[in-house]
């Protein structure tokens, strides 16, 4: 989650005499090295990443459970007016260093006891493709601090940010401004975590069977409707995400 430690530190008023907020890099040498004994983070890096621009997304930028999808809130212009940055490729150099080191090394957040986390290691790897394109990673982040929203919560509901969105970050640094939101991003996430929904949640019409697919507001209600969480679903089937309230 590449700008929740900024919330963080905008909340403690630390930001540094040059207007830009301190977001830290791990040492190069640490991360190049990472980098060397775990080629398979290489190769994922590598890879074209899959962006979705259809959610708003906390902080600007996140990635899906699984690690394929990196989200970037629709709100962020394509391309960064002052500086002529496309952001969508170093938020997702940054979601995607930060959610394998996070899954796959089990690293911390923003480490402990003194040691630098995912966050700091995703940092370095973002500024320095910044550097290596030619651009400036202060004036990057200086371009993106207005778009950084401080009242998350009243911007985000269940049904505006992605269902299936990688939560590690916020949970692992859980402060008071996660503490606000998570329970926004817990919610919508719920059918993708193995739980049911409530009737409340997926607003069944009135009139019908509390489980009657065609009420549900998750559903396309085509003649052979589609369902944002159920594959394979029958018109008039019943759905095993229903619960009684």
């Amino acid at each position: 989650m590449t700008y929740k430690r900024t919330l963080a530190l905008l909340n403690r008023n630390r930001i540094m005499a040059t207007g830009h907020i301190d977001e830290i890099a791990a040492p190069k040498r640490e991360v190049q090295a990472t980098l060397v004994k775990h080629p398979d983070l290489q190769a994922y890096l590598d890879t074209a990443p899959t962006i979705s621009r259809e959610y708003l997304v906390p902080y600007l930028g996140g990635i899906s459970q699984d690690g394929r999808v990196v989200y970037i809130d629709k709100g962020l212009p394509d391309v960064l007016p002052r500086t002529g940055i496309d952001p969508d490729k170093y938020i997702a150099l940054h979601e995607r260093s930060e959610w394998w080191l996070m899954m796959r090394l089990r690293m911390d957040y923003l480490g402990k006891d003194g040691s630098q986390g995912a966050h700091h290691y995703a940092v370095r790897i973002e500024h320095d493709a910044l550097h290596f394109d030619g651009h400036n990673p202060d004036e990057y982040e200086n371009e993106l601090a207005p778009y950084i929203k401080r009242d998350e919560r009243g911007r985000i509901s269940p049904d505006t940010v992605p269902p299936d969105l990688f939560l590690g970050p916020y949970e692992d640094e859980e402060d008071s401004v996660d503490y606000d939101i998570l329970p926004v991003l817990r919610a919508a996430a719920v059918p993708l975590s193995g739980r049911r929904l409530s009737h409340a949640m997926v607003e069944y019409g009135p009139g019908h069977s509390p489980e009657y697919c065609r009420t549900c507001k998750y559903s396309d209600h085509a003649p052979q409707p589609t369902c944002r969480y159920v594959a394979n679903i029958a018109p008039d089937g019943w759905c095993e995400l229903w619960q009684k309230a």
